[in-house]
């Protein structure tokens, strides 16, 4: 079976898609990973087409609303610092460890 996906979102008052298309879906579960550029109400449309016989056609329509709260914000604020701070520590061994030499044998 192959699947198609289209997503589209109209928040801005200018309509986004976004296809996948031939998502091949063997015994007809599949999935996607989509990062939304931003919060609102998508509509998420699927079409999956057997191979067997080409007239079987399934077809499905769904809305996922994205939203934002305080306590998301907090959330994604605690993981950009880890993410920083752990780039920072990186950097530091780096740094550090370049002035030393190393000896095999």
């Amino acid at each position: 079976m192959l699947a198609t996906v289209v997503i589209i979102n109209n928040s801005s008052g200018q309509p986004k898609i976004f296809k996948f298309k031939n998502i091949t879906a063997p015994t007809g579960n599949f999935s996607v990973e989509y990062l939304p550029p931003e919060l609102g109400i998508y509509q998420v449309i699927t079409r999956i087409n057997s191979n067997i016989n080409p007239s079987l056609i399934a077809l499905a329509s769904f809305k996922v609303t994205l939203e934002t709260g305080f306590s998301n914000i907090i959330i994604t604020g605690i993981a950009i610092l880890l993410i920083f701070g752990g780039l920072a520590y990186l950097v530091i061994l780096v740094k550090r460890n370049q002035g030393k030499k190393y000896h095999l044998g």
